[in-house]
């Protein structure tokens, strides 16, 4: 088992939120979806509508399970 393994079983183990504010970076959206995906911790994101529409291709994308788009 790697380290970086390690350190996500210790995670999934003691589930935490992240609170991402106002994030306009693709990244920042993906490495919240693998996240949520792997089961590490639950998300918070701050996003105004008029930057995220920005992203182009990404608007159409849907959420993954566990994300609650208010």
């Amino acid at each position: 088992m790697s380290y970086i393994d390690i350190i996500k079983e210790k995670a999934r183990a003691d589930r935490k939120t992240i609170v991402l504010p106002e994030t306009n970076d693709k990244r920042t959206l993906i490495a919240a979806a693998h996240i949520l995906e792997e089961g590490i911790a639950d998300i918070i994101m701050y996003i105004r509508v008029e930057r995220f529409t920005g992203f182009g291709p990404m608007v159409s994308w849907t959420a993954p399970d566990g994300w609650k788009l208010t």
